[in-house]
């Protein structure tokens, strides 16, 4: 019988796996702790979200085309040659 923690591990292991950390959010952060205030540090993460938002909107343009079927038959034949360079790129380390 194994234990109860030894059950959740491979869950907990897979969400520390998962979790990916922003690099310009964590690089943000590390400047509102420099800053030292409340209001500096609103007025950074307003500018911050004001500034991905911008980045993000025309994303919406796209959304629409994403049931084309032709375009899901190439997204689909570009996720697998870029998955199988990857694998002939980890292979190739391996040997190497």
């Amino acid at each position: 019988m194994r234990a109860k923690g030894v059950q959740r591990l491979p869950f907990v292991l897979g969400f520390l796996v998962g979790i990916n950390i922003c690099p310009p959010f964590a690089a943000g952060l590390v400047r509102v702790l420099e800053l030292g205030g409340a209001a500096q540090g609103l007025a950074y993460f307003s500018a911050f979200f004001a500034g991905t938002t911008l980045y993000l909107v025309p994303l919406f343009a796209v959304v629409p085309l994403a049931f084309v079927q032709r375009l899901q038959s190439a997204g689909a034949l570009a996720c697998g040659l870029s998955g199988l360079w990857f694998a002939g790129l980890g292979i190739f380390g391996l040997i190497r």
